[in-house]
């Protein structure tokens, strides 16, 4: 029996409908936070998965721009098996009034250079 993958248009084939290179998921790709009163936190989560057929080791997450107000769980480095989705659970805790903004880069097995994902909140 043959296993489907619904990345396949990123991925190598063997015979068998199997990925043979890593694929990685990042869902969603942008977060967005509510308006958040100072000191006070937002929460959201973004879904890792790991769509082959080996292990995929996150190996850093590292957030660019402004650090301060934003935080993440859990911290890397951590593997997850093929199939399984690992969440991401992001804090958004501004500790002044506007907008922040950061990128966060999941630097992986799957993706050496890293899928980022864009986060941006307004404290109020």
């Amino acid at each position: 029996m043959s296993r489907h993958h619904k990345h396949c248009r990123r991925c190598h084939q063997t015979g068998f409908g199997l990925p043979t290179e890593l694929v990685l998921e990042v869902i969603p790709q942008t977060v967005n936070f509510p308006e958040t009163p100072v000191n006070a936190s937002s929460s959201a989560t973004v879904n890792l998965t790991n769509f082959s057929v080996f292990p995929i080791r996150v190996e850093a997450i590292v957030l660019n721009g402004d650090r301060t107000n934003f935080g993440f769980a859990p911290q890397a480095p951590f593997t997850f098996a093929p199939d399984q989705t690992v969440p991401l659970d992001i804090i958004f805790r501004p500790l002044t009034l506007g907008t922040k903004s950061s990128d966060m880069l999941i630097i992986s097995t799957a993706n050496p250079e890293g899928n980022i994902i864009r986060l941006r909140g307004v404290g109020v």
